[in-house]
C-alpha cells in the first residue's frame, strides 16, 4: 500500500503541468502461473478488455502492482517444469535451476561472491525483460497511457552479439532470436518501471526498504533514496552537449568510426529520463576517408583540400560518372556526390546505433545531398566501397546534385526522425566545398519540444533567429566547427578577441529574440591535416528574466573574458561551460591583455606542426544541465 501511494504521487508530477485533470486507474491482477506458456500467453493476461473499455483520449494513468513481471520468470519450456509442480515458490525456482545451469555457471564465474540464487536471478534477466518491457511498452501505445508496473532484476543492456544470444538467448526464440538482454550489474532490484504514451520506457524507480523475503530469499538490493526523484514534467530532458575532439586516425574503416563516439562518459549519464544529445558541425567530415580509398589522404601530411585531391584517383570511376549525369557541376561537387555511400553509411550507422544504445535524441551534422537507398547490382558495382566487397547489399546515392551542410536528428528508437540544413554559409563554404544554402522557411521548428536548429553561423543571423523564435522555438541547438584558434583574435588585421566575437552568437540570441529559452552550443575540437585548426568551448545557456540581472561568474566565461566583455549581453545566463585545453588564469592579477597573450601562446603550442608536446591536446569534452522547457 504504500509502495502504491509513493507510485501515485510520482507519477502525478510525470503528467504536463497545464493539464488540470486525467484519467487514474489502478489494477488489482490476479497473478496466475497458467499464463506463463510463453510471451504471448503473459501479455494477454493484462490486455485486458475492461482496460480498453476505458481508454481516452484525455491523459491517462495505469498502475499495476509490485512484483507484476515476477510469472515471467516461468515463462517458456525452461520454465515448464515450475509451472506444472505443486510445491512452493521456492522449490519452482530450484527446480529452475537445471534449465538455465549454463547461465548459472556464467554468472557465478564472472562474479564469483554472489549466491547460485543471484546467478539464477541475472540468468533470467532475458526471458523476464523480454516480456516485461514488450508486454507494458506495447500495452502503452494500444491504450495510449502512461503505465507503471513493477517486476525484479538488474539494470539491463541490450547486446546482438551472437555469442551472447546463444550463450544467454532464450533456447524457444532459436534460431530467430537476434538481441539479448543482459544485466550490467550483479544487483538485484524491485524496480517500479514507466512508460510513456508513445511505449518509450521513460523512468525508473527502485524500493528502498525491504521485506524479510526479499533480503533473505531473494537477496534484492535495496535502491538509494537520493535516486527517488519525482518524476519530471514531460517538457523536461536531460541537455548533453559533446564538444567532440575529431580525429583523423578514427577514420581506418566503420567501427573505428564508430568507436570514437561510443563514449563511456556518455553510457555514464544514460538514463531512462528524456535525453537529448547534441554533437558539432560537420562532424561527418572526417568519414570521407574511411577505408582503403581513404588511406591515401589520411597518411598525407599536407593539406585539408590536398588530402581530397588525392583521393580523387581513388573515386576516379564515380566522379566520371557523376560529371557524365550533372554536366554543368565542378569536380569538387562531383567528388562530394561520390562520397555519399561512406560518408552516409558511417554518419547513419553511428548515430543511429548510439540513439538506440543511448536511448537518447541525438543531433549531429554532415555533408552531403539528398540521399537515397538501392538495392540495384548495377549501383552497387558503381558506387558501392570496394571494401565491402562482396557482401555488400545496399548502396546509398544523391537524390541531387547539390550539397548541404546537415544536421540530422534521430530519436531514441534509431530512426531519423527529422534533418535542418544551414542557411548562411562561410566563405569557405562557399568557394572551396562549394555547398549549396538551405532554404530559410524549411527550417522549422521540431516537434513535440519546438526544438529549433541554427548550424552555427546562423545562429549570428537575426533573419534566422526571428525566423525560428516566430515558431515559439523552446530550445536553439547551434552545433559549430570553428576552424580557427580560439585564443586568439580574428585576424592580424582585427583585434577583436575570437571569444569575444562568439558571445554574439548562442549568448546574445536571448537579447535578439522573445521566446528561445534555452541554447546549446557543442563546438568540434582538433586538428586536421597541417592546416585546419577547429576549437572552441561549448556551452549550454538558458534566458534570464527581464527582472533579473545575472552577474556572470567568472567561471562560466569564455576565456579570456571578464564580466566587464559581457555588459551589453544581458539576458543570458550560461548553465555549464566546457573547460578549455588550459585555465585562464583569473584571480592572479594579471591583466587581460597578459592573460590573453599566455593563452595565445598555449593555442600556438596546440596548432598544427607546433612540435610542442601540446600539438593538438585540445579539451574533448562532454556537459549537460537538466532543462524544462
Amino acid at each position: 500500500m504504500k509502495t502504491f501511494f509513493c507510485l501515485l504521487y510520482l507519477s502525478f508530477w510525470f503528467l504536463p503541468l497545464t493539464i488540470d485533470s486525467f484519467r487514474l486507474i489502478a489494477v488489482g491482477h490476479r497473478q496466475s502461473i497458467e499464463a506463463s506458456v510463453n510471451y504471448t500467453t503473459w501479455f494477454n493476461q493484462f490486455n485486458r478488455t475492461d482496460l480498453y473499455e476505458l481508454r481516452s483520449h484525455e491523459p491517462t494513468l495505469i498502475v499495476f502492482g509490485e512484483l507484476t513481471g515476477l510469472t515471467s520468470a516461468f515463462i517458456g519450456t525452461r520454465g515448464q517444469i515450475a509451472r506444472t509442480q505443486v510445491g512452493t515458490v521456492q522449490n519452482a525456482f530450484a527446480l529452475m535451476m537445471k534449465s538455465y545451469e549454463k547461465q548459472i555457471t556464467s554468472y557465478l564465474n564472472k562474479y564469483p561472491t554472489i549466491s547460485i540464487t543471484k546467478a539464477l536471478e541475472l540468468s533470467l534477466s532475458d526471458v523476464m525483460w523480454r516480456a516485461f518491457n514488450q508486454t507494458f511498452s506495447s500495452l502503452a501505445r494500444l491504450l495510449n497511457a502512461t503505465i507503471i508496473s513493477a517486476t525484479f532484476g538488474p539494470r539491463i543492456i541490450r547486446s546482438t552479439d551472437p555469442e551472447d544470444i546463444e550463450l544467454y538467448g532464450d533456447p524457444d526464440l532459436y534460431p530467430d532470436q537476434t538481441e539479448v538482454y543482459l544485466p550490467l550489474t550483479k544487483d538485484i532490484y524491485n524496480t517500479a518501471h514507466i512508460y510513456a504514451p508513445n511505449g518509450s520506457l521513460i523512468a525508473s524507480r527502485d524500493k528502498c526498504h525491504l521485506t524479510p523475503a526479499e533480503i533473505e530469499l531473494l537477496q534484492f538490493t535495496p535502491g538509494e533514496l537520493e535516486n527517488n526523484t519525482v518524476i519530471k514534467p514531460n517538457n523536461w530532458c536531460i541537455a548533453i552537449s559533446v564538444g567532440h575532439r575529431q580525429s583523423i586516425e578514427a577514420s581506418v574503416n566503420y567501427t573505428t568510426w564508430f568507436n570514437q563516439f561510443n563514449r563511456t562518459d556518455l553510457y555514464e549519464l544514460r538514463s531512462h529520463e528524456p535525453t537529448l544529445i547534441v554533437f558539432g558541425e560537420l562532424t561527418g567530415l572526417t568519414s570521407a576517408f574511411i577505408g582503403t580509398r581513404g588511406q591515401i589522404a589520411r597518411i598525407q601530411i599536407g593539406t585539408v583540400q590536398n588530402a581530397f585531391a588525392l583521393m580523387m584517383k581513388s573515386y576516379e570511376k564515380q566522379i566520371t560518372s557523376y560529371l557524365n549525369k550533372y554536366p554543368t557541376i565542378s569536380i569538387t561537387n562531383a567528388f562530394e556526390l561520390s562520397l555519399s555511400d561512406v560518408m552516409w553509411r558511417a554518419f547513419n550507422q553511428t548515430f543511429s546505433s548510439l540513439a538506440r544504445l543511448l536511448n537518447a535524441t541525438i543531433i549531429s551534422a554532415t555533408f552531403g545531398p539528398r540521399i537515397i537507398r538501392s538495392t540495384d547490382p548495377e549501383d552497387i558495382e558503381l558506387y558501392g566501397d570496394p571494401d565491402l566487397y562482396p557482401n555488400q547489399t545496399e548502396v546509398y546515392l544523391p537524390l541531387t546534385k547539390e550539397i548541404y551542410n546537415t544536421a540530422h536528428v534521430y530519436a531514441p528508437n534509431g530512426s531519423l526522425i527529422a534533418s535542418r540544413d544551414k542557411c548562411h554559409l562561410t566563405p569557405a563554404e562557399i568557394e572551396l566545398l562549394q555547398f549549396t544554402p538551405g532554404e530559410l522557411e524549411n527550417n522549422t521548428v521540431i516537434k513535440p519540444n519546438n526544438w529549433c536548429i541554427a548550424i552555427c553561423l546562423d545562429a549570428f543571423y537575426l533573419d534566422v533567429l526571428l525566423h525560428l523564435d516566430s515558431q515559439n522555438c523552446t530550445m536553439l541547438i547551434q552545433p559549430s566547427f570553428n576552424d580557427q584558434m580560439w585564443a586568439a583574435n580574428l585576424s592580424s588585421q582585427s583585434p577583436i578577441w575570437v571569444p569575444l566575437d562568439w558571445t554574439n552568437g548562442p549568448l546574445a540570441l536571448f537579447d535578439k529574440t522573445q521566446n528561445i529559452q534555452f541554447s546549446i552550443n557543442p563546438m568540434v575540437t582538433g586538428n586536421l591535416f597541417s592546416d585546419m585548426i577547429v576549437d572552441g568551448q561549448s556551452t549550454i545557456n538558458q534566458r534570464l528574466p527581464r527582472e533579473i540581472i545575472e552577474l556572470n561568474k567568472q567561471d562560466k566565461l569564455y576565456i579570456g573574458l571578464d564580466p566587464v566583455d559581457m555588459q551589453n549581453i544581458t539576458r543570458f545566463q550560461t548553465l555549464v561551460l566546457a573547460r578549455w585545453a588550459r585555465d585562464d588564469p583569473r584571480g592572479k592579477n594579471w591583466t587581460k591583455q597578459e592573460r590573453r597573450k599566455l593563452l595565445y601562446q598555449y593555442a600556438l603550442e596546440l596548432a598544427p606542426n607546433s612540435k610542442s608536446i601540446n600539438e593538438n591536446k585540445y579539451a574533448d569534452t562532454v556537459i549537460w544541465a537538466d532543462v524544462t522547457l
